[in-house]
């Protein structure tokens, strides 16, 4: 074990004493969430079916290292466009607070610009919507893949390591929407409504073509059992062709 130099004991000393001192008074612990860093396919206005999904890896080992207690999972946030020069203007805006304040990035996602929470659907049980976090918390990271859409060669899917998630009755589990507290709709294009909650509409731009923006945050609690998130980590954009 390295040894303190003499003059770095009244350092330290008083470094512990200032801990115990907060602590004391009851001032909280700052609880930090590692955010994504590795997001693997970029589906930004590509019209290839191949290549709209999702796709990162979770920093799950960090999390349950660092923040045990208190990091209880990952959050998938949305919203869904019919004109690219309104999704340029949020993700620039969000873009911007990452940049500046990233540990309230958040709130610039969900409460100024509106995202919807992503659910999980478990086979036809289209009644409730699964509360939070969308996909719980482990001890080690996970590569996770998700296809929204319904597509011809391209069956909608939610893969943790490749594999298929499922619901407690065994049924395949899929990413829907939020569109209010109680009810969820696919991401289909047949499914999407100019007046929906999770949708940002300009009657100026045609509905040929919607955009589906995602970022992905690590969710938990801080020490007073507020909701906590990380930073936001885009996952870029799907078109949502007719």
């Amino acid at each position: 074990m390295k040894a303190f130099p003499r003059h770095a004991l009244p350092i330290t000393a008083a470094i512990l004493l200032l801990s115990f001192t907060l602590a004391a008074c009851g001032i909280d612990e700052f609880v930090y969430l590692y955010p994504v860093t590795n997001v693997g396919n970029n589906p930004t206005d590509s019209d290839d079916d191949s290549y709209k999904f999702f796709s990162f890896v979770t920093r799950d080992s960090d999390n349950d290292s660092e923040a045990s207690g208190y990091f209880q999972g990952w959050e998938i946030y949305y919203r869904i466009y019919n004109s690219v020069s309104d999704r340029s203007v949020d993700t620039t805006a969000i873009e911007t607070k990452i940049d500046d304040d990233p540990a309230n990035a958040w709130s610039e996602v969900i409460n100024t610009r509106k995202y919807k929470r992503m659910t999980l659907i478990q086979g036809s049980d289209t009644a409730s919507l699964l509360s939070a976090p969308l996909l719980k918390g482990t001890s080690s990271d996970r590569a996770v893949t998700i296809r929204p859409l319904t597509l011809a060669s391209y069956p909608a899917e939610f893969t943790v390591d490749g594999v298929q998630i499922t619901g407690s009755g065994g049924a395949d589990s899929f990413a829907w929407r939020s569109v209010t507290a109680v009810k969820a709709k696919s991401f289909d294009y047949d499914e999407i409504e100019t007046s929906d909650a999770d949708v940002k509409y300009n009657s100026s731009y045609g509905t040929d073509e919607w955009y589906l923006q995602a970022y992905v945050f690590a969710y938990g609690f801080d020490t007073s059992y507020k909701a906590l998130y990380s930073e936001p980590k885009s996952l870029g954009s799907i078109t949502i062709a007719q």
